[in-house]
């Protein structure tokens, strides 16, 4: 009976053959891989971080201070689903910006948070957690995948240690980024299931997939999930043209189509929960509502220009790629290594996009094999098209990608996607390794071998003589270096960064040049058959540790004492002082910005950190600049805009206060009373007739002076008058008039259908204030309308005695409805039919999962059966 052909592209059985005369440890390395290959990421990745995970310590950095202070109020309020933040930003969807998602979402972590809860007690032998555990799915992923492709275990895990030990990853787990982590840790497991899927068709398959790409979605880090889904679809069609044009089976072809269509839709339910709200709120937020959105476009010729709906090009691309860059693949501080030394064209940087130098020496031989050629064309198809796509607003690729692929300008910082090129780098370099391994074992090679091990011994020789020469004329090339560094900070500053950033690029290459050196030089011994292929494994694999690793230590930020680290989540005076005051009020903190610690304590603020507040919040903030710190004079430095008319400068360049413009007190005194803003925390006292200093405090080591509202605007208010502005421009310009009071009457863009009043008398009172529910109790004595203090947002609905009544945006960013005269009740409810019917869809997605899954039980028990 004939044998059938194998095709290069289609994975092949995994060989189960006993190899002779090894030891007790590889036998049982054998007997359990994949147990033994988590082991090693554990203890990798414990060695890593064993100053921190073992010193009590953490990572207090910026991003991680964000995330307590917006998530702190939303779990302590005992909502199921926390779908609106009140504390940051006047207010803002919570749920649909990804500021916060309940666990359940995330099944995973049901499952496995119980696992971790256990484990704590045996945490002092091996400390897990949700890092870990990802870390985990991440490398044996890689494994699974090469495994298809008949690479053996020990290939795979060096693999699946490159991955795991990209500096890229490691800078997501120290500066706060673990969710985005999280998702990339299905990216390689994914593309095996799918794998999978494409060539051998069956219930079980699919429905794996389908599971495990609906996790990926439900992590949600979607920028992430976007990425992957490019990359998994690519490889779809790739492999699904190549059977085409072998001329297989149409049927059998369309069958796969159509199953990976189903997988990503099933997946999407899965996320369907989570999605279907963040896209109801994208036309909100900044990253897809227009800049501007309500303004009324009068030239003709603005008509005619395509309306940016996404984030806006400049703002997406602000951390492109340069190519010049890719120099850091080699030598990891050839740009500096983040902070004050990076002196590329992105904004800043905290790591480079190194990833090996083996790992770029073992990718090439990825193409010595014939049997892996079709897949390897594939990965270095995708890391070119990556890298293109990652040099961003430097290469024309991203621009038409923005312009016509959907969804794609709703995403920012393109050199994220590079986490893609260094997946296929790991992989190509296990295909490589296994390549070098199959090399020496093939007769027919002789030959090739030995013209190898010359260009081996050539290649190391050459490159340690260029270091040498390189190092030698070390004061000419870093003279040219000196001209082309940035002057960014002063001559005397500049020059002791300059001499750091050459020293960098010394050392790195020397760094490099020795690992790259000794991983030839070990090569060369496995082809001359002084080593055996494990030998020359476990080699290259402690070698990688150690040349990531030297990367990654330099990378992490100095790490806090975990008791120090959470005075920041404790009561200080200050919040203890603002604290006594139980009135509704919100604070504007000009000690810094982006601060949400307030939050945290259930204080609200007119500013904060978000990366995707609404669109008009910060077209409110565009105009009125309270969020915007300015230059004073020519001092170099810089106050926040709001106190430029409190301020002078004297002749030693220092800021010394000023009686302001009344002008301008009118004008910002009526933009806080909008946002019912009753504190600001300067750093010093000023002067002004509606302010006055009611204590002085410490923020982290600086003076704070707590400068109250004397004629303070309440949280709801009821006003006779209005005046109709649908033009927004108009509108800030009747606000910023000087005349505007917002007791007086408000700017609405549509008439409310209410006659005006010159004097009502009336009282609002808010008596229910949560997170999806506030309550006003008012008398009138005439027909009106009430103002709240709260920014509009659509999904925002009111009840006057339990009738719906039309929610209208009042003075650009508040709401207001019309009432009638007399006593009632106010309900203002956060609903959402969009979340609701996205659980549905998700139930029904695992529903037709587990339908599978039980099919392909039942299958498989009829086969059994049969046979």
């Amino acid at each position: 009976m004939a044998k059938k052909k194998r095709t290069a592209s289609t994975p092949q059985p995994l060989s189960k053959k006993k190899k002779r005369g090894s030891n007790k440890f590889f036998d049982l390395l054998r007997k359990y891989p994949y147990i033994a290959i988590a082991l090693l990421i554990i203890v990798v990745y414990t060695a890593s971080f064993s100053h921190v995970l073992y010193a009590d310590k953490v990572f207090d950095v910026p991003d991680s201070r964000s995330n307590f202070g917006f998530t702190t109020p939303l779990i302590d309020s005992g909502e199921t689903t926390p779908q609106w933040n009140p504390y940051i930003f006047s207010g803002m969807p919570s749920y649909g910006s990804l500021m916060y998602t309940p666990r359940y979402v995330y099944l995973p972590s049901l499952i496995l948070g119980y696992f971790l809860r256990a484990w704590k007690f045996l945490s002092f032998l091996l400390p897990l957690n949700w890092h870990t555990l990802h870390l985990v799915l991440m490398g044996l992923g890689v494994v699974l995948l090469l495994r298809r492709y008949e690479v053996d275990y020990l290939p795979a895990t060096l693999a699946a240690i490159i991955f795991v030990l990209t500096p890229h990853i490691t800078s997501m787990i120290a500066y706060g980024h673990g969710g985005k982590m999280w998702t990339v840790a299905y990216i390689p497991i994914v593309f095996w299931a799918v794998d999978r899927v494409l060539h051998r068709l069956n219930f079980f398959n699919i429905a794996l997939a389908m599971l495990l790409l609906g996790f990926q979605v439900q992590r949600a880090h979607i920028q992430i999930v976007y990425y992957s889904l490019l990359l998994i679809g690519s490889y779809a069609a790739f492999v699904l043209i190549s059977r085409i044009l072998r001329k297989e089976a149409l049927k059998q072809t369309a069958a796969r189509a159509g199953s990976f269509v189903a997988i990503v839709l099933v997946a999407l339910m899965l996320g369907a929960i989570l999605y279907l709200p963040v896209h109801e709120y994208t036309p909100y937020s900044i990253r897809g509502g227009t800049v501007a959105k309500s303004e009324v476009v009068t030239n003709e010729s603005a008509k005619n220009v395509p309306v940016d709906k996404g984030v806006g090009f400049d703002y997406a691309t602000n951390w492109s790629f340069h190519p010049t860059e890719m120099s850091t693949w080699f030598i990891p501080g050839f740009y500096g290594f983040g902070g004050q030394t990076y002196w590329g064209q992105m904004p800043f940087t905290d790591y480079p996009q190194y990833m090996g130098i083996l790992t770029l020496i073992l990718a090439a031989f990825a193409f010595f094999h014939r049997r892996y050629k079709p897949f390897v064309w594939f990965l270095l198809g995708a890391i070119v098209v990556v890298t293109m796509i990652a040099f961003g607003r430097h290469f024309f690729l991203y621009r038409i990608l923005y312009n016509h692929l959907p969804f794609f300008n709703k995403f920012r910082v393109p050199v994220m996607i590079l986490i893609l090129a260094q997946f296929a780098f790991s992989i190509l370099a296990g295909l490589g390794l296994q390549n070098i391994i199959l090399f020496v074992k093939s007769r027919k090679n002789y030959a090739k071998v030995a013209k190898t091990q010359k260009v081996i011994l050539y290649g190391a020789a050459a490159l340690f003589a260029i270091t040498l020469l390189f190092t030698l004329l070390e004061s000419q090339i870093a003279s040219y270096f000196y001209k082309i560094y940035p002057a960014r900070y002063g001559l005397e500053t500049d020059g002791r960064l300059n001499a750091m950033r050459f020293d960098m690029i010394i050392r790195d290459l020397w760094i490099v040049v020795v690992i790259a050196t000794i991983g030839l030089g070990t090569i060369y011994l496995y082809l001359k058959k002084n080593l055996n292929a494990t030998m020359l494994t476990l080699a290259l694999i402690l070698l990688t540790i150690i040349d990531l690793s030297i990367v990654n230590a330099r990378l992490m930020p100095e790490p806090s004492d975990r008791k120090e680290a959470s005075k920041y989540r404790e009561k200080d005076d200050l919040i203890n002082f603002l604290k006594q005051d139980e009135s509704f009020f919100r604070l504007y903190p000009l000690v810094n910005f982006g601060e949400n610690k307030w939050a945290a304590h259930n204080l609200g603020s007119i500013v904060g950190y978000s990366p995707a507040k609404l669109r008009i919040y910060q077209d409110f903030l565009d105009d009125i600049k309270f969020d915007k710190n300015v230059p004073l004079g020519k001092s170099g430095m810089q106050a926040p805009y709001f106190l430029l008319k409190y301020i002078n400068l004297n002749q030693e360049g220092q800021p010394i206060p000023r009686i302001p413009d009344q002008k301008s007190t009118r004008v910002d005194h009526a933009l806080l009373n909008v946002l019912n803003t009753k504190y600001v925390i300067s750093p010093f006292a000023f002067n002004d007739p509606n302010f006055q200093m009611v204590s002085r405090q410490k923020y982290e080591g600086r003076d704070a002076f707590v400068m109250e509202n004397t004629d303070l605007a309440p949280r709801a208010y009821i006003v006779g008058k209005y005046k109709v502005i649908p033009d927004r421009k108009e509108a800030i310009a009747e606000m910023t008039s000087g005349e505007f009071d917002p007791r007086e009457y408000v700017i609405l863009e549509k008439n409310p259908g209410v006659a005006q009043v010159d004097s009502l008398t009336a009282l609002a009172t808010v008596t229910k204030f949560e997170l999806h529910e506030i309550d006003i109790e008012y008398e009138s004595s005439d027909p009106g309308l009430l103002a709240l203090s709260e920014v509009y947002y659509p999904e925002w609905n009111a009840y006057v005695d339990d009738k719906p009544v039309e929610v209208l945006k009042a003075d650009n960013i508040i709401r207001a409805i019309p009432i009638p005269a007399g006593k009632h009740t106010v309900q203002f409810r956060f609903e959402s039919d969009v979340f609701r019917l996205g659980m549905l869809l998700t139930l029904i997605g695992y529903l037709i999962i587990f339908g599978l899954f039980a099919g392909a039980w039942f299958q498989r028990k009829q086969d059994t059966k049969r046979n």
